[in-house]
């Protein structure tokens, strides 16, 4: 069965390569381009333009979407930590001199911009009586020595509790939609080389209810517990 599918964002790249082969799969796939992120969408890819930031901007994405795909079947939010550290509007909070400063805006974007967004997906899918959310966090890569060493005094401390934080909010949408039509999915990464087993876990239908789980991207099928 062919899926409408939105996915964010543009940043994240293996936000891209799931639109990429859901696309190729016969799938019809947006992805959101945030403002600030400065992340262009691949050609062939279709893109809707969102503001982190924004409340207005999360409420009027659900709208643009099925504008543009008729439908949205599936929304996947993805938080990658080492792709957003790279970002020119967040890398400055890796700064001493600059964290204070930008700390807030990376809050907003990062806590507050993701919150409205599945919020806005959760009541939706709610009210139609159908639809899914997948939250995909990708796990940090594990440093070397040197690396580390390196970089204790430039940790972003203000995305490193974004990052806790959109665990926690994946979470907590689960289990406030654990009696409700839509469905809710938690999975972890560990980058760009799982894309082919998410675009798999996305496409296919699931019909797993209760208390949600985080699976572990191939580990022992799609509904397991790690």
């Amino acid at each position: 069965m062919s899926l409408s599918v939105l996915i964010a964002d543009a940043s994240v790249p293996v936000a891209v390569s799931l639109a990429s082969a859901l696309t190729s799969g016969g799938h019809r796939a947006a992805l959101l381009s945030s403002v600030s992120a400065e992340s262009p969408v691949p050609e062939g890819l279709q893109a809707i333009p969102w503001n982190r930031q924004s409340l207005l901007s999360a409420r009027t994405v659900p709208v643009a979407a099925v504008n543009l795909l008729s439908s949205v079947d599936c929304a996947v939010v993805v938080f990658d930590y080492d792709a957003f550290s790279r970002l020119p509007s967040v890398v400055e909070g890796s700064r001493p001199d600059r964290a204070a400063a930008v700390s807030a805006g990376i809050v907003d974007s990062y806590v507050t911009g993701y919150a409205h967004l599945a919020g806005e997906f959760a009541g939706r899918f709610t009210r139609e009586g159908k639809g899914r959310i997948v939250f995909a966090l990708v796990e940090r890569k594990v440093p070397s020595e040197e690396e580390r060493l390196s970089q204790n005094d430039r940790r972003n401390v203000a995305l490193s509790v974004a990052e806790g934080a959109f665990e926690r909010l994946a979470e907590e949408i689960a289990a406030s939609c654990e009696r409700s039509p839509a469905q809710v999915s938690l999975v972890k990464l560990e980058g760009d080389c799982d894309k082919d087993w998410l675009c798999s876990f996305v496409a296919s239908p699931t019909a797993q209810r209760g208390p949600a789980r985080w699976v572990k991207a191939g580990k022992g099928g799609f509904f397991s517990k790690f």
